[in-house]
């Protein structure tokens, strides 16, 4: 899950105001739940990030802005992902006994689908 704030630099409709107008959730799925700031606060489900920007963008007068806390799932990500390539490094060359060119060979290939895999 990941979080954002919605930025209104200039109110089309002249309902919401600017500035940062909403703040959501995108969950694993890809679906987000909006909450609309202001006087009347409501809620918003939407199928996708997209769909946010289609609706609400007004052209780019409106955008998502990312939470920076979401940099730090990125790196915790990026640390398991090699985490678990050293792992399957460690197993795989206890398994397998051939000189360091071929394990790195192959484990090249092995390790760019894994953190293909990884990256979806």
């Amino acid at each position: 899950m990941r979080t954002f704030k919605l930025r209104r630099n200039e109110d089309v409709h002249g309902m919401s105001g600017t500035g940062i107008v909403a703040e959501g959730i995108q969950f694993t799925d890809g679906a987000v739940v909006m909450r609309w700031l202001g006087d009347e606060p409501t809620f918003e489900i939407l199928e996708d990030v997209e769909a946010v920007t289609y609706l609400h963008g007004h052209g780019g007068r409106t955008i998502v802005e990312w939470d920076e806390g979401n940099v730090m799932s990125k790196k915790i990500k990026d640390i398991d992902a090699r985490r678990e390539l050293a792992e399957f490094f460690l197993k795989w060359t206890k398994k397998h006994r051939i000189s360091c060119l071929e394990q790195a060979k192959i484990l090249l290939v092995e390790a760019q689908q894994l953190l293909t895999h990884v990256n979806r």
